[in-house]
């Protein structure tokens, strides 16, 4: 509610996490609920500063971050990720572009 007026509703698995601006209360129930479902909710003062963050278990690979971290150390390795970033957005760009151009394509012959 913002100003006493509902401005959005939206189901509750649709959201990632829950960032809360300003003087924010929400019911245990909710938070319990966000906990369970791995949602985090961050508290923000008015001015936008972190105030605090609520989160439920987490679970990770230990050896995954492990080899994670020891590939970051190693050159040759980021120098391959990087290519491989970059080779990937710009097949994405380009895909991006051909479909805007079909697109305007058919907008223009629509108008014709």
């Amino acid at each position: 509610m913002i100003e006493k007026e509902k401005r959005l509703q939206a189901p509750l698995h649709h959201l990632g996490g829950i960032v809360c601006i300003g003087r924010i209360n929400l019911s245990s129930a909710l938070m319990a609920r966000c906990m369970k479902d791995g949602r985090s909710i961050v508290w923000l003062n008015e001015n936008g500063r972190f105030q605090a963050r609520v989160e439920g278990p987490v679970s990770g690979n230990i050896l995954l971050r492990q080899a994670q971290y020891r590939a970051a150390d190693d050159l040759e390795i980021i120098l391959a990720m990087a290519r491989s970033f970059i080779a990937g957005k710009l097949r994405n760009s380009r895909q991006v572009l051909l479909r805007s151009s079909r697109d305007s394509k058919s907008d223009t012959e629509k108008m014709h």
